[in-house]
């Protein structure tokens, strides 16, 4: 046991030791650096989910805004009722969720409109539909 005590001495535990504390706290910071981007990682998933939320958001109201602007699939008809002493009163009706604007009616009485009319005639009143 002598020889074990002469071959160990001060300075090569203090060394021994030092090494050891350098592994220890080598392994603790990569401890607290794995635990820190875990933390950084969870954040930024989060934030990248609420951002996530909010661009939704702003395309269905974006969706929202243009449907309201041009109607969406909203549609309007005409329909006649009685209004009595012989009069008809045009009624148009509006269906759908968004408003209608700059709604344009155009009534033609067909029977009238094919008899007798030129071609010349048939053609102005189909230029003026399309537009």
């Amino acid at each position: 046991m002598a020889q074990i005590d002469d071959y160990i001495t001060v300075p090569m535990i203090l060394i021994a030791l030092g090494a050891f504390l350098v592994v220890a706290g080598s392994f603790w910071a990569t401890l607290r650096e794995n635990r820190d981007k875990i933390q950084f990682a969870n954040e930024r998933a989060e934030f990248e989910k609420e951002l996530r939320a909010k661009s939704e958001e702003i395309a269905k109201l974006n969706i929202f805004i243009k449907e309201s602007i041009t109607g969406g699939d909203s549609y309007c008809y005409i329909y006649f009722g009685d209004a009595g002493n012989n009069m008809i009163t045009p009624i148009i009706h509006h269906e759908g969720k968004y408003p209608l604007y700059d709604i344009t009616i155009r009534l033609i009485d067909m029977d009238l409109w094919g008899e007798g009319q030129k071609e010349n005639d048939q053609e102005k009143i189909n230029s003026s539909i399309k537009e």
